[in-house]
């Protein structure tokens, strides 16, 4: 498959507080920022500041409620595991007709992901570097390639990668 643009991630890891820089599609900049008070949320922003989505967590880590584009939703909407194969998670975008389709993302060791269409194409690879670059923009940890220009496609699926890593990162430290 090959992987025509680009993202990367900036900051220390943390899936629910870095930026994602991508060119494509059409400046698809994305910033999560979560506030960690009575109520720990994650406040997602486009690189013009718009509010893309927010995420509400349970007693500071389990994913609770979402509000994406305007549609509230549960954030276990964004990593849906019921009918699929253990490392498989699931989520609902859009194809570049506009009809509603389920995507994957599946683990694929260490701290790193495919991203598959319905019909079992892969279409994007999260993969974290093993030592972050320091670049102008920052602290570079993990690069997303991918093969679509979409802009409904590419947000649904950060969004789910943060939930997707989040719920990784924990089951990995209960143990």
């Amino acid at each position: 498959m090959d992987h025509t643009y680009e993202a990367r991630f900036i900051g220390t890891g943390d899936p629910r507080h870095c930026s994602i820089v991508a060119a494509v599609p059409a400046d698809s900049n994305m910033i999560f920022e979560t506030v960690r008070a009575l109520e720990t949320v994650t406040n997602v922003r486009g690189h013009d500041g718009r509010e893309i989505a927010t995420f509400r967590w349970i007693l500071g880590t389990a994913p609770g409620q979402a509000m994406v584009r305007g549609e509230r939703k549960h954030m276990a909407d964004l990593a849906i595991m019921t009918g699929y194969a253990p490392g498989y998670r699931a989520f609902d975008s859009t194809d570049t007709e506009g009809t509603r389709v389920r995507f994957l993302w599946q683990h694929v060791g260490g701290c790193n992901y495919d991203l598959y269409t319905p019909h079992g194409v892969r279409i994007g690879q999260y993969v974290e570097a093993p030592q972050a670059v320091q670049t102008p923009a920052g602290r570079v940890y993990a690069t997303f390639r991918f093969s679509f220009d979409h802009d409904t496609l590419f947000i649904d699926a950060m969004l789910a990668l943060c939930v997707n890593k989040w719920i990784d990162r924990m089951v990995l430290h209960s143990h």
